[in-house]
Formats: C-alpha cells, structure tokens, sequence
C-alpha cells in the first residue's frame, strides 16, 4: 500500500512539473507578445516574464550572459524555468529556447558546449528569422553568465558562473553591412593563459569599433604570444 502512494506521489509530481514547463512556455509567449511593441530591450522582457511567472508560482531565474564582464553592452538576458529537475532556457525575447541533440537545455550546459568546443551542435527552437538577424551568435555570449532571483521581500540573490581557461574571446561588431561577419574572435598563440578582453575594453567604445581597422592595437594589447585570428559567422 506505501509502495502504491509512493509510485503514485511520484507519478504526480512528473505530471505536475511536466503541466508547469507547459505553463511556462504558454507564459513565455503571452509575455513575447505583450513586450514586442513596448520598445523594451532583453532584460526588460526578461523581468516581465520573470514576474508573471513568480504570479503564476513557477519557480524562475533572470540570466544576464556576456562574452566580457568588461562590456556590459555585448551581452543578452533571458530566463530559466524547471524541467525534469534541470534549469532550461525560455527566451521571452525571441521566443524559444536552445536544445542540444535534441534535448532542451540551460545556461550551464551551453557552458559546458563552450568548454568543450561543441558549442555549434546547440540549435535555436524557436521563430528562426529574429535570431538569425542578431547582431551575434548568441550562443558565445555564454561565456560569463549572472543568475537572479528576487525574494518575496525583493532582496536579490545573485551567482555567478564562468567558463574557465576558455582560449577564444569574442569580439562583437554591433555595426556591420547586412549578411557580414558577426565579428572576430582573438585566440592566443601557444597553450598557456586566457584572453580576457582587457586590451580591447580600454579601446574608446569597443561596440563601434571595426576589427580590420584597430587589428594592430588589438594585438599589441594582449600580449603572451602572437594570436591567431579568425572570423566567426553569424549564428545559423
């Protein structure tokens, strides 16, 4: 009879967290329609959808990624929701999330992708033509990345998380002619040490700035061994 409850309890609660994702994601898409026209940028859309969520009581978390805690600029915001035990992105922006194999996935494991160099296997589930006109492949803005959480009292709680000894810094371009390279990524010659995009934050307003003409100033700024270089496409 215990056996039977517990099989039970445990049947429920699978379908009470697989009927909250649902929720989630109807949520996700009631916020992406109200916030289009409201000129609002990411992070903007990120507490909207944040805050219906916390009105619905699905447990949530704001995700602020960068490629360089050193340009607040080149950065974007999303939201992670519960799913089999996991965080999973839901992107109330562009309306979707990222999934690798097959499988839906969040912040962390698009990290791991990073840290290994399997991050081109993540693929955009979602409304196609929005992100492939972002101005970057988000997918390398997942470098450095902030988790929010507000309490009842709305007292935040921050963490962090970083991709450790990554060898590839990338460097957005935010103008650039339609169809072009989203940008280029500096990777430091020989096995020891990291890029960590000093160099480049000390240049005047590094989101303008084009690599082809400020290429000798990158490369005496960073220092440990002559970089390679090479361009990065847009996200396909």
């Amino acid at each position: 009879m215990l056996v039977a409850i517990a099989v039970a309890a445990l049947v429920d609660s699978n379908v009470t967290g697989a009927s909250m994702f649902d929720d989630a994601q109807r949520i996700r898409a009631e916020s992406h329609r109200a916030t289009s026209t409201s000129g609002g940028d990411c992070y903007v859309r990120s507490l909207d959808y944040y805050r219906r969520l916390g009105r619905a009581r699905i447990p949530a978390r704001v995700v602020i990624v960068q490629s360089t805690m050193l340009n607040m600029y080149d950065s974007h915001s999303f939201v992670e929701v519960r799913k089999d035990g996991r965080w999973v992105i839901q992107d109330p922006t562009f309306n979707g999330g990222w999934r690798i194999d097959g499988r839906i996935v969040g912040t962390r494991e698009l990290q791991d992708a990073l840290r290994t160099g399997t991050w081109r296997k993540a693929r955009w589930h979602g409304p196609q033509k929005a992100m492939h006109d972002y101005y970057v492949d988000p997918r390398l803005l997942m470098r450095h990345a902030r988790f929010r959480q507000w309490d009842a009292g709305g007292a935040l709680r921050e963490t962090r998380a970083t991709v450790p000894r990554l060898h590839a810094l990338y460097y957005a371009q935010k103008k650039r002619p339609r169809g072009a390279t989203a940008g280029l990524v500096v990777v430091e010659g020989g096995q020891g040490g990291t890029v960590n995009g000093y160099g480049l934050a000390q240049l005047p307003d590094s989101r303008w700035i084009s690599p082809i003409h400020h290429l000798g100033k990158i490369i005496g700024r960073i220092g440990g061994g002559i970089p390679s270089l090479r361009w990065v496409p847009r996200y396909r």
